[in-house]
């Protein structure tokens, strides 16, 4: 059965999802639907960027995720269909591939042009339903991707800094805040030394306040303390044992941080 899912600011209480499905199955009855989320905060491109990246390869080849954080809505906005390793993402283009463009390339790319594929009356306001739902229901129905409109070559790509290596450790920033104050930073797991003592004894520096150690998750330190672990999506993240690392730190995205290892703690 195709596999289509569906991530959006409309938000958990909102019936457009649920217009969005309707118009799916409608098209496409033995489509399966996995809301990713409703919750991105309104109008937020980077959060929902993150968001996609976060879970997009967790699913098979061949699904087709439906990414609608749209607030050029009704406006010449491009409408994409981008085809990368097996899967298919339809996303306005806006800057909501920015992260997975960040750690891979696309295969190809097209505008989504085709009116034979869009709903007969399309809302300036709603491309969710009249646009996006049904084109992703006929791409699941075996439609080929090439007749959704013509092969383009750019995409718009949000200014996502990356981390940089400096003479005494790591400079990044938070890119993401979770709902249990948790805050992503831009530093892969990669980045860091391997297992052992120089990782251990790593230090990360945000707001005036130092985090001691790398730990693999948040109950190998007290109740209410601060913790640096590699979360989900494979990136440095800082929490706090059954808190919030975002209140107590009043940090958020874009906010700098700095790592340093061993003997380079001082200073």
């Amino acid at each position: 059965m195709p596999l289509i899912t569906l991530l959006t600011d409309f938000g958990q209480e909102s019936v457009f999802p649920a217009a969005m499905k309707g118009v799916i199955l409608g098209l496409c009855p033995e489509a399966r639907i996995v809301d990713i989320t409703h919750a991105v905060p309104e109008h937020d491109i980077v959060a929902g960027s993150y968001a996609l990246y976060a879970v997009h390869d967790r699913f098979p080849a061949g699904t087709i995720h439906v990414a609608v954080v749209d607030p050029g809505v009704g406006t010449v906005r491009r409408i994409l269909a981008v085809e990368m390793e097996g899967r298919v993402y339809l996303v306005p283009d806006n800057g909501l591939m920015s992260f997975i463009l960040k750690a891979s390339a696309p295969d190809r790319v097209f505008a989504v042009e085709n009116r034979r594929l869009m709903a007969s009356h399309i809302s300036p306001t709603f491309h969710g339903r009249d646009v996006f739902a049904p084109v992703a229901a006929h791409l699941a129905s075996g439609t080929a991707i090439e007749e959704v409109g013509p092969r383009v070559h750019s995409i718009v790509r949000l200014d996502i800094s990356s981390p940089r290596r400096t003479e005494d450790g790591i400079a990044g920033e938070i890119i993401a805040v979770d709902r249990f104050g948790n805050l992503v930073t831009n530093v892969p797991e990669s980045m860091l030394p391997p297992e052992g003592p120089m990782r251990a004894a790593m230090a990360l520096r945000i707001s005036g306040t130092t985090i001691e150690g790398l730990h693999r998750t948040y109950a190998e330190v007290p109740l209410g303390r601060l913790v640096n672990y590699i979360g989900s999506a494979g990136l440095l993240e800082i929490g706090r044992n059954r808190a919030s690392a975002r209140d107590v730190l009043g940090a958020g995205v874009g906010h700098p941080l700095k790592i340093v290892f061993g003997a380079q703690h001082g200073g």
